[in-house]
């Protein structure tokens, strides 16, 4: 999103709590993420990545910012996500996955295999 979008949303504050930004607020854009999951929060990376424009065709990954959250908020994060993707696209138009990675499954079973070996289960 750039700062010359004439759409303006509205910052929600939950509980009415007065809120500010941060004095190294920034916005930054992303095309990929990388994440990692521990037994108590989940870091996703938001990178961007470009064609060096090499032969043979090869790609650069720049990575913008880490966010680190706690796993409760990761799952109303994707609640929330999920809900702004579906009105989007019953509303607006379907979304294309262009460039879309599915998820590994080969990667989160072995981040839960180390979960479990830790003593992290239900």
């Amino acid at each position: 999103m750039s700062d010359s979008n004439p759409i303006q949303t509205p910052s929600i504050a939950p509980g009415g709590i007065p809120h500010k930004k941060a004095a190294d607020y920034r916005v930054v854009y992303s095309n990929i993420f990388q994440y990692r999951v521990s037994n108590a929060d989940c870091s996703i990376i938001f990178s961007t990545l470009s064609d060096t424009g090499d032969e043979p065709q090869t790609f650069e990954q720049t990575h913008q910012v880490e966010v680190i959250m706690a796993l409760g908020q990761i799952k109303n994060l994707a609640e929330y996500l999920s809900m702004i993707v579906a009105r989007y696209e019953r509303e607006i138009a379907p979304i294309n996955g262009i460039g879309e990675i599915p998820p590994n499954e080969t990667e989160l079973d072995s981040i839960f295999k180390i979960l479990h070996a830790v003593g992290v289960h239900r």
